[in-house]
């Protein structure tokens, strides 16, 4: 494949990303009730760089008045794929620190993870895309991958900062009674 070839490829393979992830929400979420906390994103959020492999991703959202930001971002150089989000806010991030490895393995094992902390907590998975311009149905892993990524990092913030608010509600409650 030539590098004209290569970069089309990209260019698609981004384009179907930022698709799946301002796709708005169907039956399917409501009845998963993902429909409390899924969000798509908008057109304003994204930055791809198709001729150096960089798509990224800039989401800002709010849950039970508490504001956070994550950055998403795909790498695609030759046959190295890279797929990773970034959260900064602290207390938001505390949500990872418990064991949530079996929510974030969306790729049944596939890739490599590696977490660090770097201007907040990243997570950032490396696969061997070798194949990944022959067939459809392997972008179409990483795609749906990213989609479900998303929709779990979502939940998992959400669930976490609604236990938080209920924590926080009990105290109050708890202060009361003295």
């Amino acid at each position: 494949m030539n590098k004209e070839d290569v970069f089309i490829q990209r260019i698609s393979f981004f384009n179907d990303i930022i698709h799946i992830l301002k796709r708005n929400l169907c039956e399917l979420d409501t009845i998963f009730q993902q429909d409390k906390y899924l969000v798509p994103l908008n057109e304003n959020n994204f930055f791809t760089d198709p001729i150096n492999g960089e798509l990224i991703c800039k989401y800002k959202h709010k849950f039970f008045d508490q504001e956070f930001e994550m950055l998403y971002s795909v790498w695609q150089i030759g046959n190295v794929l890279k797929i990773g989000f970034l959260i900064r806010d602290e207390k938001i991030y505390q949500a990872f620190a418990e064991n949530h490895f079996e929510s974030l393995d969306i790729w049944h094992g596939q890739g490599k993870l590696n977490i660090q902390e770097r201007q907040g907590i990243f997570y950032d998975w490396s696969f061997n895309a070798q194949q990944l311009y022959e067939s459809y149905l392997n972008q179409e892993t990483y795609i749906m991958g990213i989609r479900h990524m998303h929709i779990n990092i979502l939940r998992i913030i959400y669930q976490f900062l609604d236990m938080n608010k209920k924590e926080e509600i009990n105290i109050s409650f708890d202060d009361l009674l003295k």
